[in-house]
């Protein structure tokens, strides 16, 4: 697809920026591909970073029992995280495959701003959660991954069919507009005078 307003003949119609992305997602082109690989890669090491956290507090946890249950500990956790992981992955496969329309990525950011603030009350709930924090943290884990390793985003996907049906209107309009005004020039075709 060619950039908006490059051709004449299409109507300029700008592409609704994404997160991160910008609009560089219509194109797909090297700029997106830089994008969206600093957007995994940051990602990972923001995961990589609440993993090591979380591993430290369960490994504090860990360390109240006397070594011969701590095999016991760390086999039960590590069975459950790696359902866990599994879980989130399949529960987020069916989400990936979900358009969301620009307006809705509007509205979610809004109301992540609104959130922040009730977040932090949280925190001490993550403290009692430490026995099961490997386990929620590989459902989390496969589902953060799950959606964002896909070839196309949710968002893309909404924001491809808006930039597209947005276009088409578009379009529709402009030959609107040329056919009605090829009929105003048009001789008109009536009895001719000798």
């Amino acid at each position: 697809m060619p950039p908006a307003g490059s051709d004449p003949a299409l109507p300029a119609v700008e592409p609704f920026p994404l997160p991160f992305l910008g609009t560089s997602w219509v194109h797909r082109g090297f700029r997106y591909g830089v994008r969206r690989g600093l957007l995994v890669l940051t990602s990972l090491l923001f995961v990589a970073v609440v993993g090591a956290t979380g591993t430290a507090l369960y490994l504090g946890f860990v360390s109240l029992f006397p070594p011969g249950a701590r095999v016991a500990v760390h086999a039960v956790e590590g069975a459950a995280a790696l359902a866990a992981l599994v879980a989130g992955w399949v529960r987020q496969r069916p989400v990936n495959r979900v358009p969301v329309t620009p307006e809705q990525v509007a509205e979610s950011r809004r109301r992540a701003g609104r959130a922040a603030a009730r977040s932090y009350g949280n925190q001490g709930f993550a403290v009692l959660m430490t026995p099961v924090l490997p386990a929620l943290a590989a459902y989390l884990l496969g589902g953060f991954l799950a959606a964002l390793l896909v070839r196309e985003t949710p968002r893309e996907i909404g924001a491809r069919q808006d930039y597209e049906r947005r276009v088409a209107e578009a379009s529709r309009q402009q030959e609107r507009q040329v056919h009605r005004d090829n009929a105003r020039r048009a001789p008109r075709n009536g009895p001719t005078r000798r």
